[in-house]
């Protein structure tokens, strides 16, 4: 594991990258800080390697953002993300996607103007209905963005090129919650097995079966609300659960939103399997979603 995390501060409204290598015991997640970048009010957390705009950051949020990493240059932004937007990607093409849970909708922006230098056209997008949306992730090997809602996982396709893209749902490939609990948040690519997702409902986290459509058990079904949970390449994850006991403070007393956490969870594994967590926790931070640095789609 790189040991660098990235959380969403929605304390102090900023993305910010921690080196846990620069922490010593007891110290707070604050003294680890080497890259932040301010962007309002947001939700959606990612950082993609090798895209056609090179390695960036995306946030979703009041203001939406693509900045270059680590310059900070600002290269796309609009205020036209939607209704409480908690989840962001880019496409293959450049195109970036937003899902908006109290829009209920995913947004595609054709942000692949801009490698024509077309600035206008990069502020247009097209709005595709879908509940209460929480999650949308590229698959590279399905070839396919997935799409997690309160009640639905689906699969849809990208046609046409550029900024003539758009989004078609896949037929067969839209998968009801309700037997799982509902409430999707996050989801993410299983690194060990591609023919799988990992993905977080009110149960906890299930590995999804891409082939067979069917959820299956995970060693965190059933431990609270995951908002986020992310793999690294050594086999670790990152979390952020929600749930009040793993707190070492109040969060009311100083950030009222109940749907964080002060702190970045870190889940290792012993020689015999056996999941061992643990909680680096921040002096004045709230975070609705911490990951792994971990910048490619699979």
């Amino acid at each position: 594991m790189s040991n660098l995390i990235l959380g969403n501060d929605q304390w102090n409204e900023q993305a910010v990258l921690y080196d846990l290598d620069l922490l010593q015991n007891g110290d707070p997640l604050e003294k680890g800080e080497i890259w932040s970048f301010p962007c309002g009010h947001f939700a959606g957390l990612k950082h993609r390697e090798n895209t056609p705009f090179g390695d960036v950051i995306l946030t979703g949020g009041t203001i939406s953002y693509m900045v270059a990493y680590p310059s900070n240059e600002v290269l796309w932004s609009t205020d036209q993300s939607g209704n409480n937007t908690h989840s962001v990607e880019i496409l293959p093409s450049g195109n970036i996607v937003l899902a908006n849970s109290h829009g209920n909708d995913v947004r595609l922006f054709r942000t692949s103007a801009l490698l024509a230098g077309d600035t206008e056209t990069a502020k247009t997008y097209t709005s595709y209905p879908f509940f209460c949306t929480h999650g949308v992730l590229w698959d590279p090997v399905y070839e396919c963005l997935w799409v997690l809602g309160d009640h639905h996982l689906a699969a849809w396709r990208v046609v046409g090129e550029g900024v003539d893209e758009c989004l078609e749902p896949m037929e067969g490939k839209f998968y009801s919650l309700a037997e799982v609990g509902n409430g999707g948040h996050d989801l993410i690519p299983d690194l060990t097995d591609s023919r799988y997702l990992l993905c977080s409902p009110n149960a906890g986290v299930l590995r999804f079966n891409k082939e067979t459509g069917v959820f299956e058990d995970h060693f965190l079904q059933e431990k609270g609300h995951y908002k986020a949970f992310s793999p690294a390449e050594d086999g670790s994850f990152v979390f952020a659960n929600s749930d009040k006991s793993f707190r070492r403070r109040d969060l009311t007393g100083w950030y009222k939103q109940a749907w964080c956490v002060d702190h970045a969870g870190i889940l290792r594994f012993s020689s015999d399997g056996t999941p061992e967590e643990t909680r680096i926790y921040a002096e004045k931070a709230a975070f609705y979603k911490v990951r792994s640095f971990y910048g490619k789609y699979l």
